[in-house]
């Protein structure tokens, strides 16, 4: 009986170590996060930010918002975070680049943005929602980027 009592607490000691910076012991064991993901580089922790703040070496503050799934126009200035590369969402813009990179049709703005994140050469991609076509270019877009006009299209920048 007192091994089963050692075990428990254990378990729940361990719990609360777990815990990271803005997190609540229960947020560290969810399996899904209702926020920002975010893995530590020099400790390894890994947990969940809460929505509407960014993970900042040993705390959660506040940030850019970001999105899961780039939809336009409810995520444009929104980050898409992919593979460790953060892209800045802006919608109904094109950059008129040459696709260098590659290009493909894809279903949606986020498996554009995932396949540009697996490419490293890739610094922008534009996703035409009229032919679902992801055009990718090794440009890094500057910060006050304006694009060129394009109903449905969205730009996913990498910042």
């Amino acid at each position: 009986m007192n091994y089963l009592i050692a075990i428990v607490l254990t378990s729940l000691v361990s719990g609360a170590l777990a815990a990271g910076p803005g997190l609540s012991t229960d947020q560290s064991y969810c399996p899904s996060c209702v926020g920002n993901r975010y893995t530590d580089i020099t400790t390894g922790q890994s947990g969940c930010c809460p929505i509407g703040t960014v993970y900042q070496p040993a705390a959660c503050a506040p940030g850019t918002p970001t999105t899961d799934n780039p939809t336009c126009p409810a995520d444009n200035g929104k980050n898409y975070i992919k593979n460790g590369f953060t892209y800045k969402v802006y919608c109904d813009v094109t950059t008129n680049l040459n696709p260098d990179v590659g290009s493909a049709t894809l279903p949606d703005a986020k498996a554009c943005a995932d396949l540009c994140a697996s490419r490293p050469a890739c610094g922008d991609a534009t996703y035409r929602s009229s032919d679902k076509g992801c055009f990718m270019s090794s440009n890094l877009l500057g910060p006050n980027y304006q694009g060129t006009p394009l109903a449905g299209a969205i730009v996913l920048a990498k910042q």
